[in-house]
């Protein structure tokens, strides 16, 4: 059905399975002829659902090979177990065959010459047509790069204020606010683009109810993005660059799709 490798890749992929695990136990995988998505919602009670995904784009990939799109369910927990020894310097593979009810993993080791092997039990298996990935075609009009660090601060600063941030975007400036508190990004010290002026401003909202996994996910990229639509669902994203790996998103709804307690 597919197989896959990662040159000295499995350290960062158990660092970006990372955050997914925090904020929930099961995942489906989208695996297709051109990238490999790992999708789930999170299930909070009293907060909105957030959608989050990790896309590894085929490229990205030592070795890629899929005949055809397939959906499969995992225990995120388990895949992390599988990944959880894994050394820096070591290369991963992983496969599974059509009818099989388990994937493969085969981690190799060129300095100690040391070849580990695990499986892990797969939950289902769907027809692409089951199941959707809307996500994948977000548009937006919207872009703000901030530094991570920066970011990782005023996301903790924020946190001790409320839930949930309002980002009023111009082409000069952010505004990031929860309940009365507010930060001031300039152009000096993030890059803003898309269709916004200071005449015609938008307003980005998402919430930091799962604040661990939105720092482990930030701490793995040199800039964190927001994306904001008017036209799409979900309504905004934060995009963490995952290195040479992919993309961990997590998309947040209109607030007026969820509670913004």
């Amino acid at each position: 059905m597919f197989q896959l490798s990662l040159d000295q890749g499995a350290v960062l992929l158990k660092q970006a399975v990372m955050p997914l695990v925090e904020m929930v136990q099961f995942a489906d995988i989208r695996i297709s002829p051109e990238d490999l998505t790992l999708v789930s919602v999170s299930n909070y009670p009293m907060f909105p659902q957030v959608c989050i995904a990790l896309r590894m784009r085929s490229l990205m990939f030592a070795q890629f090979r899929c005949n055809e799109t397939r959906w499969i369910c995992i225990n995120l927990h388990h895949l992390f177990s599988a990944l959880a020894l894994a050394r820096s310097e070591e290369s991963i593979a992983i496969h599974g065959d059509e009818g099989e009810d388990v994937v493969g993993f085969l981690f190799n080791n060129p300095r100690t010459r040391r070849v580990r092997y695990s499986e892990m039990a797969l939950i289902n298996v769907y027809p692409a047509d089951q199941m959707q990935a809307g996500f994948a075609n977000f548009k937006y009009q919207v872009i703000v790069g901030i530094p991570s660090v920066e970011f990782q601060r005023h996301m903790i600063h924020l946190r001790c204020f409320g839930v949930t941030v309002y980002a009023r975007i111009t082409d000069t400036e952010v505004r990031l606010s929860a309940a009365n508190e507010e930060v001031l990004l300039t152009n000096e010290n993030c890059i803003i683009g898309g269709d916004v002026s200071e005449e015609d401003p938008v307003t980005a909202v998402f919430s930091l109810h799962c604040l661990s996994a939105i720092m482990n996910a930030s701490r793995l990229t040199s800039r964190v993005w927001l994306l904001h639509s008017n036209s799409s669902l979900p309504f905004c994203m934060l995009n963490f660059p995952v290195g040479a790996l992919g993309n961990l998103m997590f998309h947040f709804p209109s607030p007026e799709d969820g509670d913004e307690t």
